[in-house]
């Protein structure tokens, strides 16, 4: 929601692109995230201290996670999450600009009101809100079962969504908002509370406990894997017709019908697409709570035998 309200702050007639406020917000955003990091680096202290080593870079090593099954399944649930929020947080105000509110956003010369940035707002808020919820929900089922739960409100939300016509009331558009939020927030939260037990699976499989590795190459997969798919998308939306901003043209203020239905197909078709693919391999998640305690008893047993 922040980047609706600081970017436009910047605009200036010189500036339509507002390349002034993505600096700015840059620079704020990367300040906040790199003073968390600190501060998690200077004060926070591991549950399981793993003793430091030096090894040279060797590439068995470096996929050798990928040997362990519920790594794959981790990570196979993980970049179906991230390619349905990649895809989301890019097209969702070119959504609301060229297709919800196309003639209001014209009219106004570039301006479609509140209904993006409020939307957004309440769309991040619910996953906090619902939190709570999905956190009581894995206690009385399972992880995977949350990931499911949460897919499954997204992409009911997202179908909903093609019903919805620029002739829709904003409440409209902020309630499937609040409720696609809702559903994101199970299924963002959950692949998060799998990290640790699937290093409890790879200690168990290999002997050794190498969270670097783990979460080394599932950054490096999952960056690579969005940048691919973000660009796939956005190239599939040229070949609509869509029509990109240029510095120093006039402003664009409205897309080809062609261009405005595959912005609002992409949306609300994305999370069944990518989600349902998680749906999928979250059925062949096997480390529930008592396979967790298992493998934490294994761990146990094997240094007090060393």
């Amino acid at each position: 929601a922040l980047p609706g309200m600081i970017v436009p702050a910047y605009n200036t007639a010189g500036d339509p692109l507002g390349k002034r406020g993505y600096i700015v917000m840059s620079l704020l955003f990367g300040g906040v995230f790199a003073l968390c990091l600190l501060v998690t680096a200077l004060f926070a202290r591991e549950t399981i201290q793993t003793p430091p080593r030096r090894d040279k870079f060797s590439l068995s090593d470096f996929i050798r996670p990928l040997k362990l099954p519920a790594f794959r399944q981790y990570m196979g649930m993980q970049m179906c999450l991230s390619f349905a929020m990649a895809i989301m947080s890019s097209l969702f105000f070119m959504y609301i600009n060229f297709y919800l509110r196309a003639n209001l956003y014209a009219a106004n010369g570039g301006d479609a009101g509140m209904l993006g940035l409020i939307s957004a707002a309440l769309m991040f808020a619910m996953q906090i809100v619902a939190l709570p919820f999905y956190l009581w929900f894995i206690g009385k089922t399972s992880k995977a079962a949350a990931y499911r739960l949460g897919s499954v409100i997204w992409i009911v939300t997202a179908l909903v969504m093609l019903a919805v016509t620029p002739s829709a009331p904003d409440w409209v558009v902020y309630l499937m908002a609040a409720l696609m939020g809702f559903g994101i927030s199970g299924a963002g939260l959950t692949p998060h509370t799998m990290f640790g037990d699937v290093n409890d699976a790879g200690e168990v499989a290999f002997g050794v406990r190498t969270e670097g590795a783990f979460g080394g190459l599932m950054n490096f997969i999952n960056k690579v894997a969005q940048a691919v798919g973000i660009a796939l998308v956005f190239a599939a939306l040229g070949l609509t017709g869509f029509v990109e901003q240029v510095e120093g043209e006039v402003l664009v203020l409205s897309q080809p019908p062609a261009a405005q239905l595959a912005l609002k197909l992409t949306l609300c078709l994305a999370p069944l697409v990518f989600m349902g693919v998680g749906i999928w391999i979250s059925t062949r998640y096997k480390i529930n709570r008592e396979k967790q305690a298992e493998l934490a008893e294994t761990i146990r047993l094997r240094k007090e035998q060393s």
